[in-house]
């Protein structure tokens, strides 16, 4: 692969992902799991949808981190540690800067638009009114928010050296990819509720550290070794079955939907 040339299969998988993003959501509306979860709850539901809502949200935000970890090494490399710093603070933190007000009020006109008009109401609506002291969230923003400190992050053992280029290379060994990166994810997990929910808090989550922030290092890992990618095609037919064997235990041990208690 040529270094200077755009990576087209990156924008092409990140689009994919974009738009998956959009058959999540308008599904969520109508999985009998989300109903007590969702603010858009249709009374209308089908099992069908608990599978499309489950199966996408279990790959398509970890990979947007791989892609994010990819990409962030391929500024390094092209420019310098300030530059890189300054290109996500431009691009990822003054985003979330300026959209995260108005996400705040384009979200409470779309709940009190949504509450007067719904016939009937969606079941989370019951929740929104007995919550009394409620957190400040990043909503669908968080993906920047925990982005940016990843980069910080990356920006800093870059800068200082502190590792060198050694965890770049073992992010990207079999060892760490097969071994224990699923030990991490494993125990990122093991205190959130399933599905895992959305580290949208504005103070840093440990438990997303772990989790998407081993994605992240994957990505920068996998930069370094693009070969990887393209050996992978062979091991296609492996690979979907695994993803069938892994979905089959996951739908087997998923938990009842939550109730309204529980939400």
């Amino acid at each position: 692969m040529n270094k200077d040339s755009r990576l087209h299969y990156i924008d092409n998988l990140r689009s994919l992902a974009l738009l998956l993003g959009i058959v999540f959501h308008a599904a969520l509306a109508y999985s009998p799991f989300f109903r007590n979860i969702w603010f858009t709850a249709d009374p209308s539901t089908h099992g069908l949808f608990d599978y499309i809502t489950h199966t996408l949200h279990l790959f398509r935000m970890p990979l947007f981190f791989i892609i994010a970890g990819f990409c962030s090494t391929l500024l390094i490399d092209k420019s310098s540690n300030a530059r890189f710093l300054h290109h996500r603070s431009k691009h990822i933190l003054l985003p979330f800067i300026v959209f995260l007000p108005f996400s705040f009020a384009v979200y409470y006109h779309a709940l009190s638009f949504g509450a007067g008009i719904a016939n009937p109401i969606p079941p989370i609506f019951a929740v929104f009114k007995v919550i009394k002291e409620p957190v400040v969230s990043t909503m669908h923003l968080w993906f920047l928010w925990n982005l940016f400190q990843f980069c910080l992050i990356h920006w800093l053992l870059k800068t200082t050296n502190l590792l060198g280029n050694k965890f770049d290379a073992l992010s990207a060994h079999p060892l760490f990819m097969w071994v224990v990166l699923p030990i991490v994810l494993t125990f990122s997990l093991m205190g959130q509720s399933i599905p895992f929910p959305a580290p949208d808090k504005l103070t840093p989550q440990l438990w997303s550290y772990g989790f998407y922030g081993s994605f992240y290092w994957l990505g920068v890992g996998l930069n370094k070794k693009q070969q990887l990618i393209c050996s992978y095609h062979k091991y296609l037919w492996p690979l979907i079955l695994g993803v069938a064997l892994s979905l089959t235990g996951y739908f087997s041990l998923l938990p009842a939907a939550p109730s309204l208690d529980d939400v």
